[in-house]
Formats: structure tokens, C-alpha cells, sequence
């Protein structure tokens, strides 16, 4: 019988490591456009190195690593050796979006990669892993696609809600200005819902302190900055800056605070995105073999 060595799984240091030494931030100064723009390329070309990590952040996004080990053990409790068909059909079928569900792949990892990136490099936090919580796996999360804090001892807190359109393959030249329209239109603008639906989990697992938090921020009893920012997540090869040129153009909204677009690059997105989901496999075997992680 196959048994757990590590009971409570955070995130590898190492992959977040890794997310600095494959992609790196360059801001355009000054812009050519009435906003800020801010390139993500890649310092090396994308290998199995990266997957394996963006496999880990996949899998860490979508399900909590103790349900996800304990019921692994439950399902490989009578095999004596490690059983890959049995975890990849339990992720398959329990964790991640179905193989056919594309669009759903495509979008989880690009709010994915952008998060963990805003994370890493600028020391924001997730209060609650929204994709999670969704109804059914194989559909969309619903409310903004990011929600971050960040609330340096000192300073006024800081809330970050970013819209992310990830495009895999041909160009979409009015992409930026989809984007922004979804930015505009969401809740998180004048009635920050994500913020209440924060709040309702916090209390739920009764961590009070930060829900009370969120509450603060919520009722308006803590002042805080907001930042909103569209990411745009494309195939290096069909990238077009007319899609920068397009939202130029276009009337920006003014409620949208501190508003400016990231655009990451990277090479054959699609194929990357597709072995980063079968890493998954690897990420969930790491939980079964209890090596040790650290937060």
C-alpha cells in the first residue's frame, strides 16, 4: 500500500524559481500608448522543466493537495506500486477540466500564470483559490478572473483585479479592447462581489481574522488603492502589437483605476499549455511520494 508522508502540501519555492528564470518583465518607457504596457517574454524557450512546474501551479489552482492526496491513498490503497492510469484518471475526472473542454484549459492557465506571476514578482497574495470553488470543473470560474492582495505592514492595502484573455493560437487584433470591456463591466468596479464572495469562504473555514479583513475592505471601513489591469497571454508567433494599437484607440474607461495591460509572450503556447496539464500527473504523484515542500 502506497502511503502519505506530508499531510498539509503549499507550493514549491522552486517553482516560482522557475517562473523567474524563464520569463522576464520589461516595461515599454516611455509608452507609445495612452496607458502603461508591460512585456513578459522568455529568457529561455519553454522545456519539461517549466511544465512540470506550471504543472505543480495547475493542479495546486484547481484542488486542494489534501483532498487530492487523500483521496489518491483511498483509491491506491490496494496497489503496491504506483499506479499512473489511476491518478491520471482521478485528475481527469475529479480535478481538472476535461481534454475536450479547451477553452476552459486555455483560460484556467492563463489567470494561472498571470496570478502566480503577480505573486511572485510583486509580493501580491491570493486570499482564496478561486478556480477551487467553481460549480462544475468543466466550467469557467465565474466573477473576476483575479483578485489579489497585497497589504505591506505601513501602507494603505492594495487590491488587484485583472481580466485575462489568453489566445493560443491566430491572432485577434481586438483582443485588448474585449479585454478592457470585460475589465469595465465587471462587478469589481462599483460593487466588488469577489470581495463579498471572498469574505463567505474566509468565514466559512473560520479564519476570522482575515475575513474580518475583507469585511473592512468590503463595507468601507479600510480605505484602500485598486489596480486594474488587463493580461494579455499569447502565442509569441501570431503576436501582433495592432492589438495595442486597436485599444489605443479605443475610449479607455475612466473608473478603471490605475489601468494598464501585461503582455506575455511565449513560444508554441498551445503546446506548452497542453504538457503543463499532463505534468499534473507528475504534481500529484509528488503529493503520493510526500516530498517535502515548502511555502
Amino acid at each position: 500500500m502506497v502511503q502519505s508522508k506530508v499531510s498539509t502540501i503549499k507550493i514549491y519555492n522552486k517553482d516560482y524559481i522557475m517562473l523567474k528564470n524563464w520569463l522576464t518583465t520589461s516595461p515599454r518607457n516611455p509608452s507609445q500608448y495612452k496607458f502603461p504596457v508591460i512585456d513578459i517574454s522568455e529568457l529561455k524557450e519553454s522545456d519539461d522543466e517549466v511544465a512540470i512546474a506550471l504543472g505543480n501551479l495547475i493542479l495546486q489552482s484547481h484542488g486542494n493537495p489534501q483532498m487530492i492526496e487523500t483521496e489518491l491513498l483511498l483509491l491506491l490503497e490496494d496497489i503496491t506500486n504506483l499506479n499512473l492510469d489511476v491518478i491520471k484518471e482521478y485528475l481527469e475526472k475529479e480535478i481538472l477540466p476535461k481534454r475536450e473542454r479547451v477553452i476552459v484549459r486555455v483560460g484556467n492557465f492563463g489567470e494561472i500564470l498571470a496570478a502566480n506571476l503577480l505573486i511572485k514578482f510583486e509580493d501580491f497574495e491570493f486570499p482564496i483559490y478561486k478556480l477551487r470553488l467553481r460549480e462544475k470543473k468543466d466550467w469557467a470560474a465565474k466573477l473576476t478572473d483575479i483578485c489579489l492582495i497585497k497589504k505591506n505592514e505601513g501602507e494603505i492595502p492594495c487590491v488587484f483585479y485583472g481580466e485575462v484573455k489568453t489566445r493560443s493560437d491566430k491572432l485577434d487584433v481586438n483582443t485588448g479592447i474585449e479585454g478592457h470591456n470585460s475589465l469595465a463591466t465587471d462587478d469589481a468596479l462599483e460593487n466588488p462581489e469577489i470581495l463579498n464572495f471572498i469574505c463567505k469562504w474566509l468565514y466559512e473555514t473560520q479564519k476570522f481574522e482575515e475575513a474580518t479583513f475583507y469585511s473592512k475592505l468590503r463595507l468601507g471601513k479600510t480605505m484602500y488603492t485598486k489596480r486594474h489591469e488587463l493580461f494579455i497571454v499569447h502565442n509569441l508567433e501570431t503576436w501582433n502589437d495592432e492589438v495595442l494599437q486597436r485599444l489605443h484607440d479605443f475610449e479607455i474607461d475612466v473608473r478603471l483605476e490605475n489601468f494598464a495591460v501585461r503582455v506575455i509572450y511565449v513560444s508554441s503556447l498551445r503546446d506548452l499549455i497542453d504538457l503543463s496539464y499532463e505534468k499534473c500527473v507528475n504534481a500529484a504523484e509528488d503529493l503520493i511520494y510526500g516530498k517535502e515542500r515548502v511555502s
